[in-house]
């Protein structure tokens, strides 16, 4: 399309007669930078806020246990399945806690105990299969 034709287009059969500017002249690049300076501007407090936001989160995490304060898991297969064992079946403990709590968010004595019983599971599960082997 000729410089014309655009021309015409934009007048609109005679009607318009004044130029529009903004399919002709390349806004210079003062302008542009001082729409970005606006634009920045507008938007770095939000940034700034979230900054400040992330860093107070980072703080409020709990200090990580020290080694010395948390108790030592057990090692040996016979330590596991000595602390495995003298856990009651699994449905009459968890089904009250289950039913209490909000069931998208167990609370975590409820999850450690199905954490202990389905790794109680596995290893009679595993030694039932090392006797069916023997």
């Amino acid at each position: 399309m000729t410089m014309k034709e655009k021309w015409r287009q934009i007048q609109g059969e005679g009607e318009r007669k004044t130029r529009r500017r903004g399919l002709f002249k390349r806004r210079s690049h003062h302008h542009r930078n001082r729409l970005r300076r606006r634009y920045r501007r507008k938007y770095q407090y939000a940034r700034r806020r979230l900054f400040l936001w992330t860093l107070h989160r980072r703080n409020r995490r709990p200090p990580p246990i020290s080694e010395q304060d948390s108790p030592k898991p057990p090692t040996t297969l016979e330590q596991i399945h000595s602390s495995l064992l003298p856990l009651p079946p699994t449905p009459s403990i968890l089904s009250p806690l289950i039913r209490t709590s909000n069931s998208t968010q167990l609370d975590s004595l409820s999850l450690s105990l199905s954490l202990s019983l389905s790794l109680r599971s596995i290893w009679e599960f595993l030694m039932a299969r090392d006797l069916n082997v023997n």
